[in-house]
């Protein structure tokens, strides 16, 4: 066969391919604009499905005024699976505690957690909330908090002037937290109802033991907008030299702390810009 006898093969071969598949992918393919018909598709869905959002419950108390004094729960006043120490209340990971709280003025609270971890299986401590006996909102059944981690020693170098990374160690030290959304969702703490008078605040555990050793309902801080931030400052006050000249480095793989085991110190060659720096040893330079 001639080369133009083979181009023309070729060329009806491609044609008949391309009608087939445009046939195949025709077929089967159903006309649903009866199916929704008179329904608005550009409407706002967003919600749709969800049940029991912060969003919504925060919706429900808009109109409250702002509460003005802590709430201290006394610890020792609980019923439920726990153990008093000398450091506080020994919550097991599979206890419920309820404290009865005296409330003096209905409104949102945050809720203030002192704790002190323990030894365990070093993933961060969950807890699940309830406020008279009920779940607020969704958001307030992951409850995290995390633990402390460090180097357990100096950084050391092998023979061949390479960085040797530390083990990482847990430290039992007390902490201060805010229940709040672990995932970032809400930046600041979760806000809770609480009415006037007695009300009981129940944490169920999910993971992990802890010690509690103080539980505190606090005013919302409101914080205020960056205009609002800036107009309240004096007016004319001009930057010092030694103000424009001011800078502060901070290494972040030199950190004392760190709230999981993961964020130990790594090197990286891509790039001149971080410190230290070297092209030909293992220098431990940066953070996940």
């Amino acid at each position: 066969m001639s080369r133009r006898g083979r181009n023309i093969l070729i060329g009806v071969l491609v044609a008949v391919v391309i009608v087939g598949l445009v046939w195949l992918l025709g077929q089967g393919t159903d006309d649903f604009s009866a199916k929704y018909a008179g329904v608005d598709l550009d409407a706002d869905v967003s919600g749709i499905g969800r049940e029991n959002t912060y969003d919504g419950y925060l919706a429900k108390y808009a109109a409250l005024p702002a509460v003005s004094a802590e709430v201290p729960v006394d610890l020792l006043a609980l019923e439920g699976t726990a153990e008093i120490r000398e450091g506080g209340v020994y919550t097991a990971d599979d206890s419920e505690v309820t404290w009865k709280v005296e409330v003096p003025q209905a409104g949102l609270y945050n809720i203030r957690l002192n704790y002190l971890t323990v030894a365990s299986r070093g993933i961060d401590i969950e807890r699940e909330l309830l406020i008279n006996g009920e779940l607020p909102f969704s958001g307030a059944s992951t409850l995290c908090f995390s633990r402390l981690w460090t180097d357990e020693g100096e950084i050391r170098q092998d023979n061949q002037g390479n960085d040797i990374r530390p083990s990482q160690v847990e430290r039992f030290e007390s902490q201060t937290a805010f229940f709040r959304d672990d995932m970032g969702y809400q930046t600041e703490p979760y806000a809770f109802y609480f009415e006037e008078g007695e009300n009981t605040l129940t944490l169920r555990a999910v993971n992990e033991p802890v010690i509690i050793q103080g539980i505190t309902l606090t005013p919302v801080t409101r914080y205020p907008d960056y205009a609002a931030y800036l107009a309240s400052q004096p007016q004319g006050v001009s930057m010092t030299e030694e103000g424009k000249n001011y800078s502060l480095k901070v290494q972040g793989e030199s950190a004392d702390l760190r709230s999981a085991p993961s964020l130990y110190a790594r090197y990286d060659r891509s790039s001149s810009l971080t410190e230290p720096n070297s092209i030909d040893k293992t220098v431990l330079n940066t953070l996940p």
